[in-house]
């Protein structure tokens, strides 16, 4: 594909994405750009302040290495940021949107059962990153339960990222670990995610939530290849976006549910997709992914 083909594809994906956005511009929804705006003034408006901590396990992947040879991990995650919850239309549908920033800790340390067999990669790494959430949920009483989908970009650094000896007679890989494993260990590498999860708000200022993560952190950037990915995952992430508007136009009650099915759904594919190939669809190098369950509390003011 020439590079001029390539550019053009972009450019297209882009402004389609941009135009599915700005149909769904209605007053009564207050549908506009300020869902993607992330300047600092629309992060304050009318949005409350957020405060939520995480603590998760999980495990660490590469397609190259044995499921087991990555010790299981733990994680604790501190996100500052602007929620800003309403009704959506009816009395008790209500939609969710915030922004953040936040920073984590992942470390095998931080697991109860700190076992490390002697062949396993033992790991500690920290992230810094922002992101967004978005659902629908439902008012039920003094209490909301509200579904929802999250997005977010970070840099993350190992600090330790090593293996224990010997190796045990007869355990093959399918590479050289080391080379892979030393993409990551001297630098900051840029990563991606995406959660779906379930909130609980018990009260005006307390909620409750549990998750499942997907992330990719990528050993290398080649800018083109990563746009193009991006482009793409916006693109689809956006037209879903738009047709679980036209299914709460009809019917609010399904909503809430169709939004994290379909948008947590198609997180999830794109994420599968790209413990292959870290900027799908280009042919680029598998990446080292985590999954994990989280559960926190979240603060807001």
């Amino acid at each position: 594909m020439s590079v001029r083909v390539f550019k053009l594809i972009i450019i297209t994906l882009l402004l389609s994405g941009i135009l599915i956005q700005a149909q769904s511009k209605r007053e009564k929804h207050k549908r506009s750009w300020d869902k993607w705006n992330v300047d600092l003034i629309e992060w304050y408006g009318e949005s409350r302040p957020m405060i939520e901590l995480n603590y998760g396990t999980g495990n660490l992947e590469h397609k190259s290495f044995d499921q087991n040879r990555f010790a299981d991990i733990g994680s604790i995650e501190l996100k500052l940021g602007y929620s800003d919850l309403d009704f959506y239309s009816d009395d008790y549908i209500l939609e969710l949107d915030s922004r953040y920033i936040f920073g984590s800790k992942l470390s095998n340390t931080l697991i109860a059962d700190n076992k490390v067999e002697s062949f396993q990669y033992k790991s500690e790494s920290y992230r810094l990153g922002f992101g967004y959430t978005e659902g629908y949920g439902y008012r039920i009483g003094p209490v909301a339960l509200i579904p929802y989908t999250q997005n977010a970009y970070m840099l993350s650094k190992f600090n330790k990222l090593e293996r224990n000896e010997p190796i045990p007679v007869g355990y093959m890989e399918l590479s050289s670990p080391q080379e892979i494993i030393d993409y990551y260990g001297d630098s900051f590498r840029f990563g991606s995610l995406g959660e779906v999860g379930v909130k609980l708000e018990l009260a005006s200022m307390l909620a409750v939530n549990a998750s499942y993560e997907g992330t990719v952190l990528y050993p290398r950037v080649k800018f083109w290849k990563m746009a193009g990915s991006f482009v793409i995952e916006e693109a689809g992430y956006a037209a879903l976006g738009e047709f679980v508007e036209k299914i709460m136009d009809r019917v609010p009650a399904a909503g809430p549910l169709m939004n994290v099915l379909l948008r947590g759904g198609y997180q999830y594919a794109i994420f599968q997709l790209r413990k292959d190939k870290m900027n799908w669809p280009f042919s680029t190098a598998e990446p080292l992914t985590y999954e994990q369950f989280k559960f926190g509390v979240t603060l807001t003011f």
